[in-house]
């Protein structure tokens, strides 16, 4: 194995992760769907549901351009991110600062900084 394509290794596993990813998010989007039309409650619930969806559509898209292995996947994620925190503080509001949201948001920076590091060492082109 060429010292490049060990590069890409990193890479190309995280792409192939994202699909798993997808397919629990879509059936969490399934779930929250059937329990929005069998107990409609309110405008909160069904923008905390669009954005849900939101995220999902962004999350695919950044699987699809991560395993292209394109900038553009940066993009995305950032995206996904700012979607899933508005839900979470602004429309959920379920927000609360303790060891399980420390991990979250330190996860999520991880995985932003490692992207970026791809996209300037140019594993992203």
């Amino acid at each position: 194995m060429n010292n490049n394509a060990k590069n890409h290794e990193p890479v190309r596993r995280l792409a192939a992760s994202i699909r798993t990813v997808v397919f629990l998010s879509l059936a969490t989007n399934v779930y929250d769907i059937y329990r929005f039309i069998n107990q409609p409650e309110g405008v909160r619930e069904g923008l905390g549901i669009a954005l849900g969806i939101l995220g999902t559509i962004l999350i695919w898209q950044f699987g699809k351009e991560l395993r292209a292995e394109k900038k553009q996947a940066l993009v995305y994620w950032l995206a996904a991110g700012m979607a899933g925190m508005i839900r979470w503080v602004f429309i959920d509001a379920t927000f609360t600062f303790n060891l399980l949201s420390v991990f979250i948001l330190a996860l999520s920076l991880v995985f932003t900084l490692r992207i970026t590091l791809w996209t300037r060492n140019g594993l992203l082109t």
